[in-house]
């Protein structure tokens, strides 16, 4: 009976495969799967070169006594804390008047802003 004898090879076949595939996935698996812990990737995005970072929020301004305008073809750009890399501390940038590019231009000061991460990047002063 060929077909008799054909069938238990056939399934003892399929048990030794079906074995083979249980073992590969039972030796995949942690021995405690409550231990397991996921971490996602940390992002760190580096600023473009020139760009000012902080490790912490600037000190508060300290009062400053605006000088009178020379004339009107000026506009105070007021003083700003600059983080010092180097030394690892801030540095008070006095003010001072700046040239208008034109008449009615005023000066939109600059600010450290925070950062998701806790830093501060500086944003850079303009003219409106």
């Amino acid at each position: 009976m060929p077909c008799s004898a054909w069938q238990p090879f056939k399934t003892t076949n399929l048990l030794l495969v079906a074995g083979a595939i249980g073992l590969a996935s039972i030796a995949a698996v942690p021995a405690q799967a409550d231990e397991v812990t996921i971490v996602p990737p940390r992002v760190i995005v580096a600023p473009p070169a020139g760009v000012l970072l902080a490790p912490s929020a600037p000190p508060l301004a300290p009062p400053e006594v605006i000088p009178s305008a020379p004339d009107q073809s000026v506009s105070w750009r007021p003083g700003h804390w600059v983080w010092n890399e180097g030394d690892a501390n801030w540095i008070w940038a006095p003010g001072s008047y700046v040239t208008r590019p034109r008449a009615t231009a005023m000066w939109q000061p600059g600010h450290w802003v925070e950062r998701p991460d806790g830093s501060y990047i500086w944003d850079e002063g303009r003219w409106n």
